[in-house]
């Protein structure tokens, strides 16, 4: 299969996790199909304990652009807590583009959504 590139300016992609991730996990390999991303382009914010998703998600860099999109999207999911959020910036996810037949339930991919300075 070719390594799929999925990069899309202004487009933030989230996941939200209920438990700790494994040392030297690769979850967006092994989980969601994704070969390339940038690194560089990525923010995660842990905490100690479950957090409302409002809350983590605000933490995130330009958050102010698309929390209420999130938000809502995770609360469709039935998803209002979690111990952390991944953003990756600049990459517009696509679980069918992926190939992804079942969809992974720890972390759960909540969206891609419109971001901007």
């Amino acid at each position: 299969m070719a390594e799929l590139y999925l990069e899309e300016d202004g487009i933030v992609s989230l996941w939200i996790g209920q438990r700790q991730v494994a040392s030297g996990s690769n979850f967006l390999r092994d989980q969601f199909g994704i070969d390339f991303y940038d690194p560089d382009n990525q923010e995660c914010i842990v905490e100690d304990s479950v957090t409302s998703i409002a809350d983590l998600i605000s933490q995130l860099s330009y958050s102010e652009s698309f929390q209420g999109d999130a938000v809502e999207a995770a609360e469709r999911l039935g998803i209002t807590s979690g111990i952390w959020v991944m953003g990756q910036y600049d990459y517009a996810y696509d679980l069918l583009a992926a190939g992804v037949t079942a969809v992974p339930v720890e972390p759960v991919f909540i969206g891609k959504f419109n971001w901007h300075e």
